[in-house]
């Protein structure tokens, strides 16, 4: 965390980053396995697209 240089990545106690983050910090994209099956401890902030059920990462 410490070297990031664009301060993309930010760390600290979970429910101090969803205070701080709020709705638009989410723990679930269609992208990935449920977050009750995998408690993860993170916390994205997505772009609108990745919240998209129909969303699929095209590949080359």
């Amino acid at each position: 965390v410490d070297a990031c240089t664009m301060r993309a990545i930010q760390w600290g106690d979970l429910d101090e980053l969803r205070a701080k983050y709020g709705a638009e910090a989410v723990s679930d994209l269609p992208v990935l396995p449920n977050s009750s099956k995998t408690t993860p401890s993170v916390l994205i902030k997505p772009k609108t697209v990745a919240l998209n059920k129909e969303f699929i990462v095209k590949e080359d």
